[in-house]
């Protein structure tokens, strides 16, 4: 497990550092612990079979405790804020980058199951509820989907999607 990733998890997460603030996070934070148990999830299945037997029970656990479905095989960045992580589901070849922030209800997984082909979101990216980002698509950093929106088509960076199919809105700030 990449030991500065959690830290950064954390402060993202609960605005604490340090063991004390590690330890209130995992009381009062299921954002955190949602990213907690998806990095332990990677980080054991390296170990073989019975890693990747750990790997999913873990993975089913954090589906179970907070509703949350981060595949491990999917690639998630350092400082991921999840405020509301219940009904996030991330499918198993996303990835993620930096500092992204997602909020309850978003979707991230293929269009088509017969080609499965999973989106990128890169760093600094803000998606927001009810959110569904589906197929070969990018969304570019620092971009904002906003809620409730359908993405199909990549995302320019800096630019505020919305909508069902989304549109461009006008640029991030």
């Amino acid at each position: 497990m990449n030991k500065r990733g959690i830290w950064l998890d954390l402060y993202r997460n609960a605005g604490r550092s340090g063991l004390l603030g590690f330890l209130v996070a995992l009381v009062t934070s299921p954002g955190f612990c949602a990213v907690l148990l998806y990095r332990m999830s990677v980080a054991v299945r390296r170990w073989g079979p019975v890693g990747k037997l750990l790997s999913i029970l873990i993975w089913r656990w954090n589906i179970s405790a907070f509703g949350c479905h981060l595949s491990p095989t999917s690639t998630c960045g350092e400082g991921l804020l999840l405020p509301h992580p219940v009904g996030i589901v991330v499918g198993q070849g996303v990835v993620i980058g930096d500092n992204v922030e997602i909020y309850q209800n978003v979707t991230f997984g293929t269009a088509d199951f017969s080609r499965p082909e999973y989106p990128v979101i890169e760093s600094g990216v803000k998606v927001f509820p009810g959110a569904v980002v589906a197929g070969k698509v990018t969304v570019g950093r620092g971009a904002v989907v906003g809620a409730n929106s359908y993405v199909a088509r990549d995302v320019p960076s800096g630019m505020v999607v919305a909508g069902s199919p989304a549109k461009v809105i006008r640029p991030v700030g």
